[in-house]
């Protein structure tokens, strides 16, 4: 008896529908090859064996009983047998393995899930064989149904079509139709309020009295709706329109409603349309206004053009002083600094007939009643024509200001004014050490802008630091004073180096005095550390500042005020003063040279360079320098800032400078290696190599002999 039936031996079936799948079955289980597993386990009760469907067979050949085998071993094996009421569990344990699986692995188990899914959908059962002959009857059962198409129904745009055709069909097109979708509030609002931003305002600027109508409905929601409108409806309107729209907008202006009044300072008004009679109208609404930031906000706007904007002869000016009070004091920030913006641009405002002088009369009088830290800036712009006690404020208020009320423009009034202004300097004396670190650099940055220019400037600057680093408690606060200190030597440096240095060389200034008397009285409290630190600190102020001036292309701070100073940075010093003045520079290249340092000019060189400079500045310090080294007696840094300029400037002369510094080095070969390539780029060069005294012992070398004739005159260039 056979211990299996190969399915080769059983009769070509006919079966409803079938798949091939290649590595994917039920029946692989015992199978140890891992490629060829399905993973996925499932229970016995779900498996049974296909000798059912073979009954006939069986009938007549009864040893085959029992030898159906649900377990592929070998090919032309029978496999597994699901009946019809297993399938939903089957499916459920396929489905939820390829869950686990990547996107790849997926793909494998598509076949196997196809099937099960027909086989369950058309009430068959599942059966898989190996190298099994069969004839496919019915293979569209494979294919899976067909999906219900949903009845759709118009769309969201054509919903809001019939809408509006209902609307204009009852209304017509005119203003009854915008008020109709103003008030519909069913599910298409989206469209509604789209169409609304997009068509109303065409529709109420031909109609003013429509407007005003519903501008002046009794339903309060309708009014504010309308009153939103007015922006845009006034926007878009042509100068006519516009000149037409106006009274419409003086009207709301006069409104009872809050909303209505809000909506027309919404609008941005045309400057020719901000009349005194606009202004009238609001000045009796100021009172209803006072806690709306919205309205406070337009009203600022509407304040600002009429502020700024120059007035024809003739024309009646508005009274803005109660506006500037209002908005002044209002409790809004928001609406504080739109006006204290207005002001100062309005300070600044020269020529022309305009309401500077009214404006700067509104703010005086608001500062005689009340001194804000957050006005500031504006305080010390009027700071001239405020009385004693508002200025006496003013100080006091400088000295209790937060650090963010403490801008670097109100400390720029600050310091523009301290000097006609004694009780001022205290203040800035304190600002140098405040408390609050953004205090500090804030002073620090307005400084620099207005660094003394002169030395007797500078000496005072200095002086007032002194005074405010003996007021510091500590070191941290006193680096404000030392890198105020800095600052005042780096801008007199840039601006007028000379005295700078002769500054430097004087006994020492007030801020050194302050340093020993600060450092004195530290040690003597027991704080030796932070004595020797702010000593320390202030020691290298000069060199900082030195330096800060040569990132302004000045150097001789550095040069004849820091002694002991980096080669390199000497070096940097050389090449920014030899572009300002070159005999200075020429000498200062020699000193290097002489004290061994001469290899860090082409370094220096090479970092001056990075930043955009003229052809002619180029030519006159790689020329200049490179001369200036070879004739000092260092041919190979010579050399080095020809390259370093040829980099930056493809000079031909640069590689003349560059042979005659190798030839001076001995190098002969690579002398007439750079010379060849420079008479490539410029014939002429033979010329100048041949007419050259410094050549004339090489008229014979093998290298130079090709470049080279003996019978032309002798002419003398040298290194240029």
């Amino acid at each position: 008896m056979p211990a299996r039936v190969p399915a080769r031996h059983l009769p070509r079936l006919r079966v409803l529908s079938d798949h091939y799948e290649r590595g994917v079955a039920f029946s692989f289980g015992a199978d140890p090859e891992p490629p060829r597993r399905v993973g996925v386990s499932l229970p016995r009760s779900c498996v049974d064996s296909p000798e059912g469907m073979f009954a006939p067979l069986v009938e007549r050949r009864p040893e085959l009983t029992g030898h159906f085998r649900t377990v592929f071993e070998t090919n032309a094996d029978t496999g597994a047998f699901i009946e019809r009421s297993a399938l939903p569990m089957v499916i459920q344990a396929v489905e939820g393995r390829m869950k686990e699986l990547s996107r790849r692995e997926r793909e494998r188990f598509e076949g196997l899930r196809r099937v099960l899914r027909a086989a369950d959908r058309h009430g068959l059962a599942f059966w898989e064989a190996t190298d099994l002959g069969v004839v496919q009857t019915r293979p569209e059962l494979l294919e899976p149904p067909p999906k219900a198409k949903e009845a759709k129904g118009p769309s969201e745009a054509e919903r809001w079509k019939a809408l509006l055709d209902e609307q204009t069909a009852a209304h017509g097109e005119g203003v009854e139709r915008v008020e109709a979708i103003l008030r519909y509030d069913g599910e298409l609002r989206s469209q509604a309020e789209r169409w609304l931003a997009k068509k109303a305002p065409a529709t109420l600027r031909a109609d003013e009295a429509g407007l005003r109508r519903l501008l002046d409905h009794e339903d309060a929601a309708l009014r504010r709706r309308v009153a939103e409108l007015l922006g845009p409806t006034y926007g878009a309107a042509k100068a006519k329109d516009a000149d037409r729209l106006r009274p419409v907008i003086e009207h709301a202006l006069a409104h009872e409603d809050p909303a209505v009044v809000r909506g027309a300072l919404a609008v941005k008004l045309a400057k020719k349309h901000l009349s005194a009679s606009v202004f009238e109208t609001l000045e009796a609404r100021l009172e209803t206004l006072a806690g709306d930031e919205a309205a406070l906000l337009g009203l600022a706007e509407w304040v600002e053009a009429a502020a700024l904007r120059s007035w024809k002869k003739g024309e009646a000016l508005p009274a803005l002083e109660p506006f500037f009070g209002a908005l002044l004091t209002a409790d809004a920030r928001a609406v504080r600094d739109r006006i204290r913006r207005t002001l100062l641009e309005t300070s600044q405002k020269k020529g022309g007939r305009n309401l500077r002088e009214a404006a700067n009369a509104a703010f005086l009088a608001h500062a005689e009643e009340e001194v804000r830290a957050e006005d500031l800036r504006l305080l010390l712009v009027h700071y001239d024509a405020l009385s004693e006690s508002a200025r006496e404020r003013v100080c006091e208020a400088l000295e209790r200001a937060p650090a963010p009320e403490l801008s670097i423009r109100a400390l720029d009034e600050l310091l523009k004014r301290a000097g006609a202004h004694p009780e001022l300097v205290p203040r800035v004396e304190d600002l140098f050490v405040h408390p609050e670190a953004a205090a500090r650099s804030a002073m620090v940055r307005a400084a620099d802008v207005h660094a003394p220019r002169s030395v007797a400037a500078a000496r005072e600057r200095l002086a007032l630091l002194g005074r405010a680093l003996r007021r510091a408690p500590s070191l941290e606060r006193a680096r404000g004073a030392i890198e105020g200190a800095e600052n005042a030597l780096a801008g007199l440096a840039g601006a007028a180096p000379d005295d700078a240095v002769a500054l430097v060389k004087e006994a020492p200034d007030p801020f050194d005095e302050a340093v020993a008397e600060v450092a004195e009285r530290w040690r003597d409290d027991g704080r030796g550390a932070d004595a020797d630190a702010v000593e320390e600190a202030a020691s290298g102020r000069i060199e900082r500042a030195a330096l800060q001036a040569l990132r302004r292309d000045r150097g001789e701070l550095l040069l004849h005020g820091v002694p002991d100073a980096d080669p390199f940075r000497v070096a940097e010093a050389v090449v920014a003063t030899y572009a300002n003045q070159p005999d200075h520079g020429r000498a200062r290249v020699k000193r290097l040279v002489e004290e061994g340092h001469g290899d860090a000019l082409p370094k220096a060189l090479e970092a001056y360079l990075r930043r955009p400079r003229s052809e002619r500045v180029i030519d006159a310090l790689v020329l200049g320098i490179g001369c200036t080294l070879e004739n000092a007696g260092d041919p190979r840094s010579a050399r080095r800032v020809a390259e370093v300029g040829f980099e930056a400037r493809p000079n031909p002369d640069f590689l003349y400078n560059q042979s005659c510094a190798n030839q001076t080095a001995g190098d002969v070969d690579e002398a007439a290696r750079v010379l060849a390539r420079a008479i490539e780029i410029d014939p002429k060069q033979a010329a100048d190599a041949r007419g050259d005294t410094q050549f004339a012992p090489y008229l014979e070398h093998p290298a130079l002999a090709p470049l080279l004739r003996a019978d032309q005159a002798v002419r003398g260039r040298g290194p240029t």
